[in-house]
Order: C-alpha cells, then structure tokens, then sequence
C-alpha cells in the first residue's frame, strides 16, 4: 500500500507529490503532525517571514525651503520596525536612527534621502534622489540714493517699504520718492526673503521745496477769479481753498504753468489756498470782495 499523507497538515513531499502542500498563513514557530503510513509524530517547524509583505516608505513635511531651514521626515514603513537607518547628504545631521528625524539645510541644492527600515524577518530599503530642494537665501539688498530716486542692488525680487509699511506696488529696481520718511527693502526669490536693507532716510525731496516756494496766486485781493501758477514741476499738484470755518469750497488737480479757479460763487470773505506737492504743503491767504 502506498504512503499515505495529510496534504493539509504535512509540508513535507509524498510520493507523487511535488513541493510543499502546507500552506502557514502566520510566521513563527509551529507544531506540525506528520502522518506516514499508520504512525503519527509531531515536529516543531519555524515558519520564516516573508520579507516581501515589508516595505520601508516615508514622508517629508515639505519639498522646498530655503537655506537654514529644517525639513521633518516621517518614516511610514510598512511592518514591525526594529530599527531605522537614515541617510541625509547636505542635511545636519547626515544621518539618524529616528522614527521622526528634523534635518537641516544650509546650503542651496537638491539632496537625496535614504532610509533603511530592519524588520523581524529582513529589511528593505528606499532612496529617492533630488527629493529635498534648497533654494538660496538672497543677500540683503543695499539702496543707493540720486536726487528723488533710490535703487536696489538687486535687480528683481524687490519690494519697497517707508516707514515700515509696505508700499503697494513698489516692486521694481528703482523708486520715484514723493514723500519724506524711511526707506527700506526686501528681496525675495523662490519665497525666500533676504531680510530688510539699511534704511534710507529721506528729510527732503530735491526740488519739490524749491517749486512749492515759487508759488504765485493773483490778484489779491480779488473779485472772484484768481490764477495759480507753478513752475518746473514734473509732479501732479493739487490745490484745495477753504473757508475760516475749514470748509473746501474748491479741490483740484493743476498742472504747470498758469491755472484759472473760478470763485465766482463763493461768499466774500477771507480763504486760505492749501497747496501741495508730493508730501509738502504750503498755505496761503486771499481775499475775495
């Protein structure tokens, strides 16, 4: 009579039976009973893991940053983790046994990132090139400063500030300055702010005062029509006449050169002509009989 086998609890091979039938569906150590014929006996087997069903896997908290920066990786491997081995070139440290390493970078570049994962029954291992991408830092720009315009060192990236405010829309080289204050500037590139430049101050304004002062308002006093006029100005000028009682009874824009307002209608009395250029204002009395 032929051997006889359990295929279910025997994984050893049969006369006629090719490779192992018993199939553990758990790693460790087991007791198997081995039936041949009319005799029965038991046997420890250890059944090993399989290493396939581990996998080492991670995470990064971001894929950019600028230099100085740190950068938080997460391992997420798949299985029981014994033990982590972390390669970092470019980062400090250059490499850790963390589950949850912080790695900074100083230097502008892409770095790759390794990581080594030791499970009960094996390891596996993952490296994934150009995964951390370090941008460069700017340099703090400089202002230099001819007659009302100042300009940065940098030639974009730019953004303008007077007197700790940001100034809207000033993001060029070069600024036009139409009020005095304090100047400063920023450079940002790839989202990496260059910190504020040395400030600027700036207490006048090349030629705005010189124009202001050369003012002329006609005839005084008058009968209802009076003339403004404003030489060598490249800079819009407005010009505002009040009551004593501060009320404006005209505002406008004038332009260079010799500028009619009509007053023709207001009540007789005495006004004060407020005009300005850029951030300076200068006063004047009339008045109308």
């Amino acid at each position: 009579m032929p051997p006889m086998c359990n295929t279910y609890l025997m994984p050893l091979s049969c006369p006629g039976v090719s490779g192992p039938i018993f199939n553990p569906r758990h790693s460790g150590t087991t007791k198997v009973i081995v039936r041949f014929h009319d005799k029965t006996k038991s046997i420890i087997v250890t059944i090993a893991d399989d290493p396939s069903k581990y996998i080492s896997s991670f995470d990064r908290s971001q894929p950019e940053i600028c230099a100085g920066k740190s950068v938080n990786f997460t391992d997420r491997s798949i299985g029981p983790v014994i033990s982590y081995a972390w390669s970092f070139p470019g980062g400090t440290p250059k490499t850790s046994t963390e589950a949850k390493p912080k790695i900074l970078y100083s230097s502008a570049g892409e770095y790759p990132v390794k990581l080594i994962t030791s499970f009960a029954g094996g390891a596996d291992s993952i490296t994934i090139d150009n995964l951390v991408n370090v941008h460069a830092v700017p340099s703090v720009p400089t202002i230099s400063k001819a007659g009302n315009t100042l300009t940065s060192s940098a030639s974009e990236g730019n953004q303008w500030y007077l007197d700790g405010q940001q100034i809207d829309g000033a993001t060029f080289n070069t600024i036009q300055v139409t009020k005095e204050g304090t100047y400063t500037l920023e450079t940002t590139l790839n989202s990496c702010p260059s910190g504020k430049s040395q400030p600027v101050i700036v207490n006048s304004i090349t030629g705005i005062n010189e124009v202001i002062d050369s003012i002329f308002i006609y005839p005084i006093p008058s009968k209802g029509m009076i003339f403004i006029d404003v030489s060598a100005s490249d800079l819009p000028i407005n010009v505002e006449v009040l009551s004593l009682l501060g009320t404006i009874v005209y505002n406008a824009n004038v332009s260079d050169g010799e500028t009619p307002i009509d007053l023709s209608d207001v009540a007789r009395g005495f006004y004060t002509v407020r005009v300005k250029l850029g951030d300076v204002v200068r006063s004047y009395k009339i008045i109308l009989n």
